[in-house]
């Protein structure tokens, strides 16, 4: 068999799913991943009904199993969150040890080690440990996450890859951001472990003192929950509901904000927080996951579940237009830096050429050139 013909199965949400994994794999692909590397996507999981879910995965398993019987399978690459996503990719990864492939599992739920040490039995415990110990690299969002998931399995082989993200030039950036009103932007689903209800009772004191304050919600979610609680907070005319937003939708949203906010509950790197940053917004997080690795010098960090600590930060780069704008360039310099598509890509072929399919990279690039010429 010639070396050529062998490729990367990578594994994970239907690319058209919402979320950030599918955003960041999206990233890898309109990057020039396949330009770089032999990958082949398999779609495992889409957000609809039981029996889809099933259908999904099912076919995913045939298609590799049929794929890893060709002999042409080098190494299987798994994007995975906890729980059920977690118990299908260790079927996915375990079938493709059995073929001498190379195996890399990627962990981009932040609520994992919470999930292991809270909601499995000794035995299921033992699985992921057996499992973390057993693949090639076990791929996390930051250095503080490896140090957390080194307490469940010491033995792992970690490699620390950043979330990618698009970084706008320059004349994207032109735009003013109208002195009034000050929009700070939540992007992220209405769920209660994303701190919507604390992010509600701050923004209703910040909006007190500052009448011209606008909060705009983009995602989806719980959102008549939430907006009952708008309601009663008495603050219907300074929320406004977008609803998922991506594409110019997003830009839009992004170019406008004076403030980005995720005040979540936990959290691996998210992308929103990332995307605000290479738009030059300045970032309010909650201290949890790798935010504060990530995030640096380009925001204010607070508590999770502390709306006090919450306020005072929005608060504070609101009322400090130069703090604001400080913040926004060492965010834009963070992300051209260290999260742009061109530099997470470098280090996933590192991590590839250390996991030995440097050879597959070369051949790739080999068999690009001969297409060209023909």
């Amino acid at each position: 068999m010639r070396r050529s013909e062998q490729f990367i199965v990578m594994i994970g949400n239907d690319l058209r799913a919402l979320g950030g994994m599918s955003a960041v794999v999206n990233s890898y692909i309109g990057g020039g991943l396949n330009g770089q590397w032999p990958v082949r996507y398999l779609s495992s999981f889409h957000h609809k009904k039981t029996l889809n879910k099933l259908w999904m995965a099912g076919r995913a398993f045939v298609q590799l199993l049929f794929w890893l019987m060709s002999g042409k399978v080098a190494a299987v690459h798994a994007h995975s969150a906890a729980r059920g996503s977690f118990w299908r990719k260790r079927t996915y990864l375990g079938v493709a040890r059995r073929f001498g492939c190379k195996t890399f599992l990627h962990i981009h739920d932040g609520s994992f080690v919470q999930w292991y040490e809270k909601s499995l039995s000794p035995a299921s415990q033992a699985a992921v440990r057996e499992t973390l110990k057993s693949v090639d690299r076990v791929v996390v969002l930051s250095e503080v996450w490896a140090d957390q998931l080194r307490v469940i399995q010491p033995m792992a082989n970690f490699s620390a890859i950043d979330n990618p993200v698009a970084v706008p030039d320059a004349s994207q950036l032109n735009c003013q951001r109208a002195a009034s009103p000050r929009r700070i932007l939540f992007m992220a689903r209405l769920w209660p472990q994303k701190g919507i209800y604390e992010l509600l009772e701050a923004f209703a004191s910040v909006s007190s003192a500052m009448p011209d304050t606008l909060l705009v919600c983009a995602g989806d979610g719980d959102l008549q929950a939430v907006r009952l609680r708008v309601e009663q907070l008495g603050i219907q005319d300074r929320v406004e509901f977008r609803g998922w937003i991506d594409g110019a939708a997003k830009v839009c949203e992004l170019a406008a904000a004076h403030v980005f906010v995720l005040p979540s509950y936990y959290e691996g790197v998210p992308v929103g927080i990332l995307e605000a940053m290479a738009w030059g917004v300045p970032v309010v997080a909650s201290d949890v996951g790798g935010i504060a690795e990530a995030m640096g010098d380009a925001g204010l960090l607070c508590q999770a579940k502390d709306v006090e600590s919450l306020q005072a930060a929005l608060e504070r780069i609101l009322c400090s237009p130069e703090l604001a704008a400080t913040l926004g360039r060492n965010g834009r310099r963070r992300a051209e830096c260290r999260f742009a598509v061109s530099v997470v890509l470098a280090a996933l072929g590192a991590m590839y050429r250390g996991a030995g399919l440097a050879k597959l990279e070369k051949s790739n690039q080999q068999s690009q050139e001969e297409t060209s010429k023909g």
